[in-house]
């Protein structure tokens, strides 16, 4: 619809949680993404870099399913706090396949796109928070957070989607 307005929904935020923007390109020593043959260990110093990813999950007869989040890694994987009320939850748990488009924040955009398996974790989900917390800030999250972590977990059905990467692009 043309000329539809668009809400702005504010989150509020515990104090302590400060979302500084990304460093800048020229601080980063990043992977060069945008050329072929990039190694394992160009992906994973991109992948620990960054932190935000578009979830790309398939519809029935519908185009795909498409929500920003942030991650942390766990090893070879990756892993998100979602809610275990949302589409991409049921969706994830459906087909268990999905796509993860890995962006950097800043001009000219590099990205990393994965393919893989997703499967949904009832438990680990206050940690996950931490970790993602982490990575936002910059800096660890206090242990005096916890509790207000915890909390919010309970009260949002808080799950861990981990993502297990089969291939990367570029």
């Amino acid at each position: 619809m043309i000329g539809a307005v668009l809400k702005t929904v504010r989150v509020a935020r515990p104090s302590w949680v400060r979302i500084p923007p990304p460093p800048p390109l020229s601080r980063q020593r990043r992977p060069p993404l945008n050329s072929v043959g990039v190694t394992p260990e160009e992906r994973r110093q991109f992948l620990e870099v960054h932190r935000l990813a578009v979830l790309g999950v398939e519809r029935d007869g519908k185009p795909p399913h498409l929500s920003p989040v942030y991650y942390a890694l766990d090893g070879g994987d990756l892993v998100i706090s979602v809610t275990k009320t949302r589409a991409k939850t049921r969706l994830i748990r459906r087909s268990g396949r999905l796509s993860l488009c890995v962006l950097h924040e800043e001009f000219p955009f590099p990205y990393l796109r994965i393919e893989g398996r997703g499967s949904i974790e009832d438990d680990g989900a206050v940690e996950v928070m931490m970790r993602v917390g982490e990575k936002m800030q910059g800096r660890p999250v206090p242990e005096s957070a916890r509790p207000a972590i915890e909390e919010r977990a309970r009260n949002e059905r808080r799950v861990v989607l981990r993502v297990t990467p089969e291939s990367y692009y570029p």
